[in-house]
């Protein structure tokens, strides 16, 4: 059968900048999607179509901007000041790099997600069920360093890049126990 496939879908607008000199190519960037949905159909048996997309999350207007830079002595791509804006979630201050860009391309990045929690609840509940209910201090950090690539073809993504990640909470409640406040971290490491 078909696998699941998950997209974004709504309509984009605004300004790219881009310029180059002999020792890079640069893009500024502001753009502004409305109706911004993340959209997935499950897994389809053999020979059957796709069913109706579900939506997972939309995002009513989502405004994004930063700055792309490749540098060519380098071979390193970066993204700088990455900010995305919208009434559920906010990107803050995204940094990333990625060195060599023409073979391994290894990625280096780090940030903040902000959303919002009854937004962020109506996402959990499209995955575990409406029996978990998390509301949060609103804050997810993040960071990621890998290769993107692996030459020889052998590794799975997750063995070839290491993730952390740590989130809060002030309440969650699971399958009618209410929980306290916690934290989770997260971490990615050698395909675990």
């Amino acid at each position: 059968g078909q696998a699941d496939a998950t997209w974004p879908r709504g309509m984009t607008q605004g300004n790219v900048t881009l310029s180059s000199d002999a020792k890079g190519l640069y893009a500024d960037f502001s753009l502004t999607t409305d109706q911004m949905q993340l959209v997935s159909s499950a897994a389809a048996a053999a020979g059957a179509t796709y069913g109706q997309p579900e939506v997972l999350w939309k995002e009513p207007k989502l405004k994004t901007g930063g700055k792309i830079v490749y540098r060519i002595a380098e071979d390193r791509l970066q993204l700088d000041n990455f900010q995305a804006t919208g009434q559920t979630v906010q990107l803050d201050n995204v940094k990333a790099t990625i060195d060599n860009l023409t073979s391994t391309r290894r990625v280096q990045a780090v940030g903040t997600v902000r959303y919002d929690s009854a937004a962020l609840a109506t996402l959990l509940a499209n995955y575990l069920g409406p029996e978990i209910l998390v509301e949060g201090n609103r804050a997810i950090t993040f960071q990621v360093a890998g290769n993107l690539s692996d030459p020889s073809g052998k590794l799975h993504w997750s063995q070839r890049l290491q993730a952390s990640t740590e989130a809060a909470w002030a309440s969650a409640n699971a399958y009618g126990i209410p929980l306290g406040a916690g934290k989770i971290q997260g971490q990615l490491q050698g395909g675990q």
